[in-house]
């Protein structure tokens, strides 16, 4: 099983660059406790 993201919160608005903890549980199987930077940078639309 996997979930996609679209890096947008539940309102639909891009998230802010940085750090961010991402905690999966999965009862029975595993617990993990992710740790991930992301740098979200604004589109060039005038070299697109």
């Amino acid at each position: 099983t996997s979930i996609d993201w679209n890096l947008k919160n539940k309102v639909g608005i891009p998230i802010a660059s940085g750090v961010y903890l991402i905690h999966i549980n999965a009862p029975g199987v595993c617990e993990k406790v992710l740790k991930w930077f992301g740098v979200i940078r604004p589109p060039d639309l005038d070299s697109f």
